[in-house]
């Protein structure tokens, strides 16, 4: 609980942080807890898990390991992922979770 609430005051890269907020995202425990840690009121507390878990969906592949700078393909004709936009890999990170990939 307490890496989660970590995560949500300073969102960072840290594959453990993000792995407790995935756990409690979403269950009235963690409002509760970063409330009482923080001193926020039940809207900032929102607000702060909201902004928490669009950062872990705009950084999921640097977190789970899958790219250390950003996905880059070698040229070709057609399509590539790297063509994907930003809303495009947060729509996909929606669905993920850190714990999906093995380290």
């Amino acid at each position: 609980m307490n890496r989660a609430v970590d995560f949500v005051v300073s969102p960072s890269l840290d594959r453990q942080c993000v792995e407790g907020f995935e756990l409690f995202s979403g269950r009235p425990c963690l409002l509760k807890h970063l409330k009482k840690v923080t001193g926020k009121t039940e809207p900032e507390a929102k607000l702060a898990v909201a902004a928490a878990e669009y950062y872990r969906r705009d950084n999921y592949l640097l977190i789970a390991g899958i790219v250390r700078h950003s996905v880059t393909c070698h040229p070709a004709e057609a399509t590539q992922v790297d063509a994907l936009d930003k809303d495009c890999w947060q729509a996909i990170a929606r669905h993920l979770k850190v714990t999906d990939v093995i380290p």
